[in-house]
This record gives structure tokens, C-alpha cells and sequence, in this order.
């Protein structure tokens, strides 16, 4: 009997850790509205029951972002130069992404460190540079915010943003700085309006180690790479452009 009440044990604490997050990523999803009414409530709401689990506190904000949170194209499109608008006209900045329920990177990327603050978490924002195969010529267009978080004083990397799937980008059909200004309005007056019905989790953008993160997130400041020796970025770039060059021939 003793025999297969340990074999269980072993089981069920050898599963992967996704499988811990179910729970917690349905209370992330599915939050009351009462709870809703400012962050230090909805934090505390979140984390209640994993006060003493670093990494499930983590998880809940993860998720929660990840599916009241929508991508603001708009902004992203403007600051990468791809609408017709004119530049001296002034883009109503997105903002608080709690209040509004839309951001950039950026502003997701602070939402996360706001959140983990308020919980307790040590977390920084990281900005950067974020992408497949950059190079010399196009890792300027690849500018990103994410963050890092310490879990049992450990680092790890979080990207809320690229672990968004499904039905989350917002005014891909605004077209004037006037719409944008007006479509933020409208969500500050509609923010606890649910948005995470199509919206699912990429798993793999949670709790990544430096060494898998820099394959991909290369942060403007070394230090942000938490690795030693560091890598050299421009250097990755460089390669990465002669490797593509070959392909072409």
C-alpha cells in the first residue's frame, strides 16, 4: 500500500508545471468584476490562494494579462511608420493598460512589473530587441519591451505580449490618430468588457531561462542578458545576415 502511495506522489509532483497552472490561469480568466475595480484589488484577488508560491503568483498575472489585455496595432503600426499619418500630429499615447485594456509591449511590459510589484515579486522591464533570425539591417524594426521576474531568487524571463494567442489585437481598423484617440476613450469607459473569449496562453513565453531567452530577446543593456559570459548581439546579427545571404545563393 505504502508502494503505490509513493508511486503516486512521485507522479503527480513529476508532472510538468503547466499542468499546476490550469487552476490558476481559470481564476486569472474568469475574475469577478468586483475585483476588477483597481490594481491592488484585482493582485490580491489573483494571488489570495498562492501567497507562498513565487512562481504561481507570477503565473496569475501572466494569465491574467495574457487574456484581458488586447495588442494596440495601431500605436505599433504609427511608431513603425507603416500608416498614412502625418508626424506632427501628436498619437494619443495608449496608457495604462489596466485602465485601458490595450498596449504596446511597453505598456504590457510595465502592466506585468506594476502587477508583480504589488505581489511582492522582484521584476525589472526589459527593453530591447526581439525576433527570428535578425540581422545588421532590420534588428532596428524589432524593438521590444518584456521583463524579467525572480522566482525563489532565480531569474526568468516573461513576455506577455508574444504569449498572447488567438483573437487579441485591437484597431486594426483605425485608420486616423482621431479614431485611435477615440476607440482608447471607448475602452476606458468599457475596461471590465471581457476580451478573453478567443484568447488562449503560449506557454513557452513564461518563466524562460537567460539562455533560451537570448535566442530570440536580445535586451539594449548586456547586464539585462543575465548570462556570463555575455552575448555579443551585433555579433549574432552579423551572422545571422551571412547565413540568410547563403540561403540566397
Amino acid at each position: 500500500m505504502f508502494r503505490i502511495i509513493f508511486i503516486i506522489f512521485l507522479f503527480v509532483f513529476s508532472l510538468p508545471s503547466f499542468a499546476r497552472y490550469q487552476e490558476v490561469d481559470a481564476r486569472a480568466k474568469d475574475v469577478p468584476v468586483q475585483y476588477e475595480k483597481n490594481l491592488p484589488t484585482l493582485v490580491n484577488y489573483l494571488i489570495r490562494p498562492y501567497l507562498k508560491d513565487e512562481e504561481l503568483k507570477a503565473r496569475a498575472i501572466y494569465a491574467w494579462i495574457t487574456y484581458h489585455i488586447e495588442y494596440d496595432t495601431f500605436s505599433y503600426d504609427v511608431q513603425m511608420d507603416k500608416k498614412r499619418v502625418l508626424r506632427k500630429n501628436k498619437l494619443a499615447k495608449t496608457g495604462d493598460a489596466f485602465k485601458t485594456r490595450v498596449g504596446v509591449c511597453a505598456d504590457i511590459a510595465d502592466l506585468f512589473y506594476r502587477m508583480a510589484k504589488l505581489a511582492k515579486l522582484r521584476s525589472e522591464e526589459i527593453v530591447g530587441y526581439a525576433g527570428y533570425d535578425l540581422t545588421m539591417d532590420n534588428f532596428k524594426d524589432s524593438k521590444h519591451a518584456w521583463n524579467a521576474v525572480y522566482i525563489n531568487n532565480k531569474v526568468f524571463f516573461v513576455d506577455a505580449t508574444w504569449g498572447m494567442q488567438g483573437d487579441y489585437r485591437a484597431f486594426e481598423n483605425v485608420r486616423t490618430i482621431a479614431e485611435h484617440r477615440k476607440e482608447i476613450r471607448k475602452k476606458r469607459r468599457e475596461k471590465n468588457k471581457d476580451v478573453s473569449t478567443n484568447r488562449s496562453i503560449d506557454n513557452h513565453w513564461f518563466l524562460v531561462e537567460p539562455k533560451e531567452m537570448i535566442k530570440t530577446h536580445f535586451p539594449e543593456r548586456e547586464k539585462h542578458q543575465y548570462l556570463k559570459p555575455a552575448v555579443d548581439m551585433k555579433k549574432v546579427f552579423r551572422e545571422n545576415g551571412r547565413r540568410l545571404e547563403k540561403r540566397k545563393k
